[in-house]
């Protein structure tokens, strides 16, 4: 959304809510417009319209941006997966290893589950350590630890997706940066333990 459609938007807010308006000078109205247009660079501006529009319909009160940010999300994944529907495609996946020598492989499975899935269970090793589980200790215990992450990892990834783009792409350099692969670290503790 650039500056003009941030201004449009705010003309019809002004109409909406004509009261919380009036006293705002103008240096006011040009940074407010300013951190909405910031706030809602990366997010087209038919989106932020509807939001607006779905919020003025449903309350009396000048909207915030989290607020509006909060209707684009229910609009943008009205479907997101349950972290009960989460934990069946876990179980699902679980009966997706193929069997090589030593054992069953859960990297086919693994990778065909969903993106945030998979950062809860971790990776393909974690499903195979699930598979080995006694049954009942594995609904106990794993089953609650997960769907506990999973609702933390949801919430989490929301508001990661509520940031601009700017700020998104510069959290996940830094977060690459600082990430070391599975592999590497396995061989790192090798390396250690070996000195």
């Amino acid at each position: 959304m650039n500056e003009i459609e941030t201004t449009a938007i705010f003309t019809v807010l002004k109409v909406a809510y004509p009261n919380d308006f009036k006293d705002m000078t103008r240096q006011t109205a040009e940074a407010t417009v300013s951190l909405w247009q910031q706030m809602f660079a990366d997010t087209p501006a038919d989106k932020v319209k509807a939001a607006v529009t779905m919020h003025i319909a449903n309350s009396k009160w000048l909207p915030k941006i989290a607020e509006i940010k909060d209707y684009i999300a229910k609009m943008s994944e009205p479907n997101q997966q349950s972290a009960i529907d989460a934990w069946q495609s876990v179980r699902k996946a679980l009966q997706h290893g193929e069997y090589m020598q030593g054992g069953y492989d859960y990297s086919k499975a693994f990778d065909a589950l969903p993106a945030l899935v998979k950062r809860v269970v971790g990776d393909k090793y974690q499903l195979r350590v699930y598979s080995e589980m006694d049954e009942s200790a594995f609904e106990q215990f794993e089953r609650p630890r997960f769907i506990a992450n999973y609702e933390k990892q949801a919430k989490a990834q929301a508001e990661f997706e509520r940031l601009p783009g700017a700020m998104q792409a510069e959290h996940e350099r830094l977060s690459e940066k600082n990430a070391m692969p599975l592999d590497e670290l396995l061989l790192e503790a090798k390396r250690r333990a070996a000195k």
